[in-house]
């Protein structure tokens, strides 16, 4: 969303009305998607009704959007409304996920990358670290995510120039498998070892 909004402005600057009309339409999707997640009331169970509504609403509207690219090449007013349910479904998720409090963001990058250059920073140089710290766990978790969204534009990138709009089911199909588990309740294992 941070280039929608740059994309937003330069559109409006250079008087160019359908890519101004794009990233808006994205930006409007993901602000009402965030909204109408956090409508939902929270609570400390890691799947209630909270997390699941909200991403199967997601996984609805991905699997809606992407069946209907797959069908055919949607002309303007059908790749805007096709822009606006992945834009909600993006904003949904950044919501849900960032009720889970782990400390990543699904669409914040920006500020991942600027934490793990600050990481680098103090590791080559610690008399530079100033009284901020970030636990250790927490600088692999900002690395690792890092890795995944290279990893994963790397891999929907080839997906997509191998295989078209087919790869466009990936990322519905992800979403569905954790959907499904998360169905299933985690037992816990008990300090004998035990299962409880």
């Amino acid at each position: 969303m941070t280039g929608n909004t740059v994309l937003l402005a330069t559109g409006i600057a250079g008087g160019q009305g359908a890519a101004a009309w794009r990233s808006a339409v994205a930006l409007g999707g993901f602000v009402v998607g965030a909204a109408v997640a956090a409508l939902f009331p929270r609570s400390d169970e890691p799947f209630r009704l909270s997390r699941l509504v909200p991403l199967a609403a997601e996984l609805g509207m991905l699997l809606g959007a992407v069946f209907w690219w797959s069908v055919g090449a949607p002309g303007t007013s059908a790749r805007l409304v096709l822009i606006a349910l992945f834009g909600t479904a993006m904003g949904m998720q950044s919501a849900v996920v960032s009720r889970l409090g782990v400390g990543v963001s699904t669409t914040y990058i920006t500020g991942t990358w600027t934490a793990v250059s600050g990481w680098l920073a103090r590791t080559i140089r610690p008399a530079t670290s100033g009284a901020e710290g970030t636990a250790q766990g927490d600088r692999w978790r900002q690395v690792m995510v890092v890795l995944t969204y290279f990893g994963a534009a790397l891999l929907t990138g080839y997906l997509f120039l191998r295989f078209g709009v087919v790869a466009a089911w990936v990322p519905p199909g992800l979403l569905g498998i954790g959907l499904l588990a998360s169905l299933f309740p985690r037992r816990s294992v008990t300090a004998s070892g035990g299962k409880g």
